[in-house]
């Protein structure tokens, strides 16, 4: 039984070790986010529109990711 824990201990820090903290998730609001930007400042701003109340982003900190030429 000891070694069964033992090896599932091992295996939940490896797993840790193994994902950035500081690394953008696939799917979090934040990558969403810049996605959005990505494509231009009228889908950004419908995003931050269309989720404002589940994730309550702030347009100014996306702009940044928007094209130069948007």
């Amino acid at each position: 039984m000891k070694t069964v824990s033992l090896a599932c201990a091992a295996a939940s820090v490896a797993l840790a070790l193994a994902v950035p903290a500081q690394a953008p998730q696939l799917g979090t609001p934040e990558l969403r986010a810049q996605q959005a930007a990505a494509q231009g400042t009228d889908a950004l701003r419908r995003f931050i529109w269309r989720t404002r109340m589940i994730y309550d982003l702030d347009i100014r900190d996306f702009l940044r990711f928007v094209p130069s030429g948007d």
